[in-house]
């Protein structure tokens, strides 16, 4: 089987996802590129990472899809296409993938005519990432760490696009950070070094609404 059916707009959301944690470094091809596929027949699962995240969402689906490997110029150009033809009144209409041996075709109706995009497959060496999170999994303990803001900045744009809450699992600060955003996408972030000088704790203090009640 090598053709899913999905909800256009739920293919448009995980692209989405996906290119925020994706590579575009040139000098990086194993690693700018957008895996896609379906483990099993009711699920499409995407996955893209760079030097300092990865990032996994899911998305409901009908059919099975193979593994692929979309670069991340293409991805752009999907995502492009599906949210160009997929507006507000077509929200919930529906788009096929089609896996052939060169390439991806992504199809759509639109107003009684047929649209479509078609994106070479990737054939380079691509860097298997699907057992990190497995990994990650099994080690994560509560530790204190440092994490960078602008690092976590697309972690979070997710969360907010997909209106969800975070919920983290530190490591053991050498190990990467589970953060899961909802119950269908979650990123790993590498921890950054400790500062040369740590940082002081600071106190919590009583806002002052809570000192005039006590008072």
């Amino acid at each position: 089987m090598n053709t899913i059916t999905m909800s256009a707009r739920d293919l448009a959301g995980l692209l989405t996802d996906l290119l925020c944690t994706a590579e575009s470094d040139p000098m990086l091809p194993m690693l700018s590129a957008v895996h896609l596929h379906s483990p099993a027949t009711d699920m499409l699962v995407g996955i893209s990472s760079n030097r300092f995240h990865l990032g996994q969402a899911l998305e409901a689906c009908q059919g099975r899809l193979p593994e692929c490997l979309i670069s991340t110029a293409d991805t752009r150009r999907v995502l492009s296409v599906v949210k160009s033809l997929c507006g507000r009144r077509t929200r919930q209409q529906d788009v096929q993938l089609t896996v052939t041996a060169r390439q991806l075709r992504v199809d759509i109706s639109h107003d009684d005519q047929a649209f479509g995009v078609r994106v070479p497959l990737v054939t380079q060496p691509y860097v298997d990432l699907r057992a990190v999170f497995a990994k990650a999994a099994t080690t994560a303990s509560v530790t204190e760490i440092y994490l960078s803001a602008e690092l976590l900045a697309p972690i979070l744009t997710v969360a907010r696009r997909r209106g969800e809450r975070i919920k983290v699992a530190l490591g053991s600060g050498k190990t990467p950070v589970m953060i899961q955003a909802g119950p269908n996408y979650q990123a790993l972030l590498m921890p950054m070094p400790a500062p040369l000088n740590p940082l002081p704790q600071i106190a919590w203090h009583t806002p002052p609404s809570e000192l005039r009640r006590a008072s």
